[in-house]
């Protein structure tokens, strides 16, 4: 699969060279620019392992990072070890991409959410607003220049923020 980056105002695109992301169905991806070099990053996470009965085994997270300016990969294993992202694309503010994450990858319920650190290239992580024992959903969105947090604590109550 060929994959492009598109600057749709300025009408130019750059296919980028060969990686070995998208290796599994659970691939995420996220997309940054990094003002103090010019450069745009684009990420590409797999979750990897052996599926038997629908349930994985060995799993393990590739992250695949590809660099616009030195048209080139980094693949790093160990930083999202035991991390499963839920959204398939990180919302991007501020110079870092964001995700919602949970601690399995049968596991849609929110614990965290993870960020990525484009001119850094560190991860780190933001806590979630506390709503007792009770079952949640959160969802990530953007407005403006602001990571904003739509977050459900049961039927018929609802909190935003951030």
């Amino acid at each position: 699969m060929d994959t492009y980056i598109w600057n749709p105002t300025l009408r130019k695109s750059k296919k980028l060279l060969k990686s070995s992301w998208g290796t599994s169905c659970y691939t995420k991806y996220g997309l940054g620019f990094d003002d103090s070099r010019d450069d745009y990053k684009a990420l590409f996470i797999d979750h990897c392992g052996n599926s038997y009965n629908g349930e994985f085994s060995n799993m393990r997270v590739v992250v695949n990072i590809y660099s616009s300016r030195t048209d080139s990969w980094t693949t790093v294993h160990e930083q999202l070890q035991g991390i499963f992202l839920l959204n398939c694309s990180g919302k991007f503010i501020n110079e870092k991409i964001y995700w919602d994450a949970s601690t399995g990858i049968h596991d849609y319920n929110v614990c965290n959410i993870i960020s990525f650190d484009v001119a850094d290239e560190t991860w780190g992580s933001l806590e979630l607003p506390i709503c007792g024992e009770e079952v949640f959903n959160i969802k990530l969105g953007v407005v403006e220049s602001e990571l904003f947090v739509l977050y459900t604590c049961k039927p018929g109550i609802l909190m935003s923020g951030f």
